[in-house]
């Protein structure tokens, strides 16, 4: 029987759903990240009919404090470390792969960021 577990911020911490959540699929992302946050965004990359391009529709944006980002990224490494344990390697095609270019880009909005002295 395939059973889904589900975790909690804190385990045993009531859950409510809200009104306006909803269930998207996404196969694209993007994120942007600032001194004090991180937003990823969701895709859902579509061809488009007759066209020779693919179109990103944006789906839903997700904002986050840069603490909870570090807890994100350290439970996504360790959840794909255990699929990959019991399923075999992901294989991700080498277009998908963010570059060092790219994730130096992204940096640069932290980096080149000038605080207001106190």
């Amino acid at each position: 029987m395939n059973q889904r577990v589900q975790i909690t911020p804190v385990q045993g911490t009531p859950t409510m759903r809200s009104p306006q959540y909803r269930l998207i699929y996404g196969n694209a992302f993007g994120f942007k990240v600032s001194p004090s946050d991180f937003c990823l965004t969701i895709f859902n990359n579509m061809g488009m009919p007759a066209a020779p391009i693919q179109i990103n529709q944006e789906e839903v944006s997700v904002m986050m404090p840069l603490p909870q980002l570090k807890i994100l990224a350290e439970c996504l490494a360790n959840i794909v470390k255990g699929v990959e344990k019991e399923l075999g390697p992901i294989r991700i095609p080498s277009k998908a792969k963010v570059s060092d270019e790219q994730i130096n880009m992204l940096l640069n909005s932290v980096r080149n960021v000038e605080m207001v002295p106190e």
